[in-house]
């Protein structure tokens, strides 16, 4: 376990976050919004005896070995700011890429079980859907944003599989795939009907954690 105060811990994060060379501005708002993240972790540990994890279940931390002139500029620039909402740290979620449209953490990490199916949580009314043009013109010196857009073919039988592996329903033979899409577009579920079993699935867990997708915004081409 390391010690470090929120500065010096940002020192070593914002670099294994965000590349150095980027724009001083894209760095300064990464470091707010990092060390945002890491204050709502501090604020909602409870019997936790430690605030963040170092890797991508929280946010990368190198440590000295990480930090680099640029990005501690960054964190020194803006020295203890963070974003709140009505007195308190957000919960203040990042990411590389979102497709050119933000969502609602209800919506996907949290959603609920209600009866069969599942539904948006509420709450975080600061993480609203917001559409992001620039998302998608976004480039730097080595090129286009990789994520842009992609493709993966999954056949039926893998889906299959995977089902019995990771929820121990057999559907038998894959039949059909539906999304129950969020207002941000991304499903909240995913119902996959079978020839002898259906299952309605947390759409977070298993695009991403199931079918290993790089996101949820995604759409489905029959085959």
């Amino acid at each position: 376990m390391n010690f470090a105060s929120s500065d010096d811990y940002m020192r070593g994060t914002l670099p294994g976050e965000m590349p150095g060379d980027w724009e001083m501005e894209a760095l300064r708002a990464q470091a707010i919004t990092a060390r945002t993240y890491a204050a709502w972790r501090q604020a909602t540990a409870g019997d936790r005896t430690w605030d963040v994890r170092d890797d991508t279940a929280d946010q990368c931390y190198g440590g000295r070995s990480f930090e680099s002139p640029r990005t501690s500029a960054a964190v020194e620039s803006t020295a203890a700011r963070i974003l709140t909402y009505a007195g308190q740290p957000i919960r203040a979620l990042f990411s590389s890429a979102h497709g050119g449209i933000s969502e609602n953490v209800g919506c996907l990490l949290d959603a609920e079980k209600v009866g069969t199916t599942w539904k948006c949580a509420d709450g975080w009314p600061y993480l609203a859907v917001v559409d992001d043009p620039a998302e998608l013109a976004a480039y730097d010196a080595r090129g286009d944003n990789p994520y842009g857009l992609w493709s993966r073919f999954v056949p039926g039988d893998v889906i299959r599989e995977q089902i019995v592996e990771d929820y121990g329903v057999d559907i038998g033979d894959f039949v059909s795939m539906e999304f129950n899409v969020s207002p941000g577009g991304r499903p909240i579920s995913v119902l996959v009907r079978g020839t002898a079993d259906w299952v309605d699935l947390k759409g977070d867990r298993f695009l991403r954690t199931t079918l290993g997708l790089r996101s949820t915004l995604v759409r489905m081409i029959p085959f």
